[in-house]
């Protein structure tokens, strides 16, 4: 039987692109948006994910043989898509859970960058790429140029493809060789004309695609080969889908505000532009805050029970002379913080500029700790585009937002009156938890699958105590007792029991201290301290992570270990962009090495990183992190269901081996305990604390336009589109 396995994926390097108009995934019989073969320079849009999957088959292998490709696409950023697909050939009725039951199984990891030639003209586009890039095991690699004239007639591409590399003992395959063109004539009802040749092989067929099927957002392609001239090519089919994750939301309102400055530099702060400034000092050291003639405490505690009704607790509202003083925690909006500000510079600002209040202040609490203040007109949070003008008595300091950090020993405006209403007592998380294997030789895809609990409580300020649980609901044949992955497969039971304190002792300083107790059958214990530093507004970011656990092997003996690491991350949020480093001694006492880069997209974000560890062995990962949960929490009296606002998803594999054992193990949870990463743990401070750094001062000046909007959707009781 002819055998072979692959394993491969994706690191590539960001650049700028303009923009990009593809919907539908558009994908071919290889992975890449194109025709079938051919791949033009088209991508996919930024900020939509697509799946797609097709029977192509290469040429040389028996007659018996049939294939199914699966991809998984990425418009990661503009003008950069990525896939992550599983070539696998097999016979006719092969047991896909039988060991090496196939022909061909390979991971195989493709990208493509694209650009406008010209401004003026979008017609014309160029890319280059590459496919099946960057593993230990490669059939087919090779890298391509290509452009493409596109027209309300349809599109034409001219290309030219390097010989493709493998490092296996095959006949290269004839696909994609040198010169290569195709051309796609648009036909009505959205179907379209495809004729192509790749260098070897010409072949012509059908297509049909849909931007926004049935008016869903979803992007919907198909493709079918009907004709060619190689003998033993089939006909083919190739369908897929896309979904919308969401747009950076400053190029989606940048023009809804003329108050909107931005500098793009990652080395540069970015200062908001004031129409009226104040000494830094007199908006840092607030007076004693008392409630002004003509407000009285009915009225504070009817709008301080119209802010918990919309979703946030600690809720906390004073005065003092021209200022109006607002504290709060968010409870109910789960996607970002951005929302709950939005609410309360919404339902605020009203209430102020009716009592000719010119200027807010505004605190943002995280676990009970102030990590962010924003300072503002009351002019500025009424609906509509408005101009700063004197008010009869005083000036607003600020007109547009200001942003800047605090700290839990920072001087409070605002007096304790009978203390700030804690509105939820528990909170209950639900979201799936998967482990998986792709592409191994024990078979294609291999999974175990769960449903994850997680119920948690505030305690003291900082302080929250957690128990979770997984309930398995189905393993595969390899994740069942006696399989050849059993040992990953996951419990049912009690996890482990969490009690944390967090604290933010200075500005921009975020750090959690916690104690882990196993519930399982391993009976293990753990001490865990992570930091963050958002430094330049959280532009340059410092973090550090260190655990020591206690855990009885098997034999019953105690076996302790320590693990930890360091690194430092550049945020560009003008950008949607952020790049990582760091480097320390991970849980299988190895010293590794672990570059990175995430492209953020609304709510969602992509995530690539290299990890090198110091004896040679090397991963790459790619994953995807979305929000599993309603934009808004659901709460019941005092508890607050929940899903997960940050649940990731991804897969790593092997990218240099020097020892030369398997590298095709690839396993698809972005938590398995392999080099270059740690332990699950069921809170991160920069996630749950800092909202993924959404709470700093750089991200909030960037969607300050964003914020307009969403002010003015609330008060409409209409909120804008991402």
């Amino acid at each position: 039987m002819w055998i072979s396995i692959g394993s491969t994926c994706l690191f590539p390097l960001l650049s700028y692109a303009g923009s990009t108009s593809l919907n539908a995934v558009g994908a071919g019989f290889k992975g890449s948006t194109g025709l079938f073969i051919v791949p033009t320079a088209e991508v996919m849009e930024y900020g939509r994910l697509g799946f797609s999957f097709n029977n192509f088959l290469l040429s040389g292998y028996p007659a018996d043989a049939e294939a199914q490709n699966y991809y998984v696409s990425a418009g990661v950023w503009e003008g950069l898509e990525i896939q992550i697909g599983l070539n696998d050939i097999h016979p006719q009725g092969a047991d896909p859970y039988k060991y090496l039951d196939f022909y061909k199984r390979d991971l195989v990891g493709n990208f493509k960058y694209s650009h406008r030639l010209s401004a003026l003209d979008p017609r014309l586009r160029v890319a280059i790429g590459g496919q099946d890039i960057a593993g230990t095991v490669v059939y087919s690699q090779l890298f391509y140029g290509v452009a493409t004239f596109t027209d309300n007639f349809g599109s034409f591409s001219l290309g030219y493809a390097t010989d493709a590399e493998s490092t296996l003992n095959h006949t290269k395959p004839e696909n994609l060789h040198h010169l290569f063109g195709g051309v796609s004539l648009n036909l009505p009802y959205g179907f379209t004309a495809i004729a192509e040749y790749d260098g070897t092989n010409q072949r012509a067929g059908i297509g049909y695609s849909s931007p926004n099927l049935f008016g869903s957002g979803i992007g919907f392609n198909l493709r079918a080969s009907l004709l060619n001239d190689r003998q033993d090519e089939d006909q083919v089919i190739s369908a897929g889908f896309s979904v919308p994750l969401g747009r950076e939301r400053d190029e989606v309102f940048s023009s809804e505000s003329e108050f909107v400055h931005r500098d793009v530099s990652p080395s540069m702060p970015n200062e908001s532009t004031a129409r009226y400034q104040a000494d830094e000092q007199q908006l840092k050291e607030f007076p004693a805050a008392e409630p002004v003639a003509g407000v009285n405490k009915e009225e504070y505690d009817l709008l301080v029970a119209e802010l918990e009704k919309s979703g946030l607790q600690y809720v906390e509202i004073a005065s003092q002379g021209d200022t109006l003083y607002v504290r709060y925690q968010n409870r109910l909006f789960d996607w970002s913080e951005i929302d709950a500000l939005a609410q309360v510079i919404a339902l605020v600002s009203p209430y102020a500029y009716a009592r000719q209040i010119p200027n807010l202040v505004i605190d943002v609490l995280s676990e009970q700790n102030p990590v962010v203040r924003i300072s503002l007109a009351s002019l500025w949070g009424m609906k509509g585009r408005q101009t700063p003008h004197a008010f009869s008595s005083d000036k607003p300091r600020y007109f547009e937002p200001h942003f800047e950090q605090v700290n839990a020993f920072s001087r409070q405006p605002i007096p304790l009156r009978n203390g700030a209403k804690r509105t939820e007592l528990f909170s209950v998380k639900l979201e799936p938890k998967i482990v998986n294997t792709i592409g191994t030789e024990f078979g294609a895809f291999d999974y175990s699958l769960g449903i994850e609990t997680e119920v948690s409580a505030e305690l003291w300020t900082g302080a929250r105590l957690s128990i979770n649980r997984v309930d398995v609901l189905h393993n595969s044949y390899n994740f069942e007792s006696g399989g050849h992955f059993d040992d990953y497969a996951l419990n049912s039971g009690f996890q482990q029991a969490v009690l944390q304190q967090t604290l933010v002792p200075f500005d921009g300083f975020v750090n959690t201290l916690s104690f882990h107790q196993s519930l399982s059958d391993s009976d293990s214990k753990s001490i865990v301290d992570q930091w963050r530093y958002y430094a330049f507004d959280g532009r340059h970011q410092l973090y550090g992570y260190g655990a020591y656990n206690w855990k009885n092997d098997l034999s019953g003996n105690q076996d302790n270990d320590y693990y930890g690491f360091g690194g430092y991350e550049l945020y560009w949020p003008e950008k949607g962009l952020s790049f990582s480093i760091e480097h320390g001694k991970y849980l299988d006492q190895d010293r590794t090495t672990k570059v990175g880069v995430k492209s953020y997209i609304g709510d969602s974000f992509f995530r690539a990183s290299l990890m090198r560890e110091s004896s040679g062995y090397e991963k790459a990962y790619v994953g995807f992190t979305v929000p599993l949960t309603p934009k808004k929490a659901i709460a019941v009296r005092g508890m607050t269901i929940r899903g997960e606002s940050k649940w990731s998803y991804g897969t790593q594999t092997m990218t240099d081996n020097p020892a030369n054992a398997s590298g095709n193990i690839n396993i698809g949870d972005s938590r398995y305990k392999a080099f270059g990463f740690y332990v699950s743990q069921p809170y991160e401070p920069h996630d749950a604390v800092m909202d993924s750094g959404r709470l700093t001062p750089v991200y909030l000046r960037s969607k300050k336009a964003y914020l307009k909007a969403l002010v003015d959707g609330f008060q409409s009781e209409t909120v804008p589109e991402m």
